[in-house]
């Protein structure tokens, strides 16, 4: 498996999702998971395995952004959007693959990797276009 690819035009918020905003310290997309960068004045950015840091997720970007805008991110509650392939009833997804950032994959690509990614689960999905964001940021390699 890999990483889902987002339809960016699709991701809304349904109405029990809890947002949260701040300012985008990177370019941003709809649908990326999301990390503050606390060594640049606490901007967002596309999230990734390169650090402990950038591993811990604080929400799922619901738009684009520049450097410097605004962004409304989701911290819970449920995401709709378009994914490729589909998403996966009752599956788990995590934080991307370890070579970007800003992605989301099925738990069975975390299972699959060697040394090279944090295990920071992102949601479960809920129907095939809806992922109930969960966030939890282990912190803790994958061996």
């Amino acid at each position: 498996m890999s990483d889902i690819t987002i339809t960016t035009s699709t991701v809304v918020a349904d109405t029990n999702a809890a947002i949260d905003y701040g300012f985008a310290g990177a370019a941003i997309t709809a649908g990326m998971p999301l990390y503050i960068d606390a060594a640049n004045n606490n901007v967002l950015k596309p999230a990734g395995n390169l650090s402990i840091d950038e591993a811990a997720v604080v929400g799922i970007a619901l738009h684009a952004a520049a450097i410097g805008q605004p962004i409304a991110y989701i911290t819970a509650g449920d995401l709709t959007m378009t994914t490729s392939p589909a998403l996966g009833v009752a599956s788990v997804y995590v934080l991307g693959s370890g070579s970007g950032t800003g992605k989301i994959s099925p738990t069975l690509d975390l299972d699959n990797s060697t040394g090279t990614r944090y295990g920071t689960v992102v949601g479960i999905g809920v129907t095939s276009t809806k992922l109930r964001v969960g966030l939890t940021a282990s912190a803790v390699l994958n061996p």
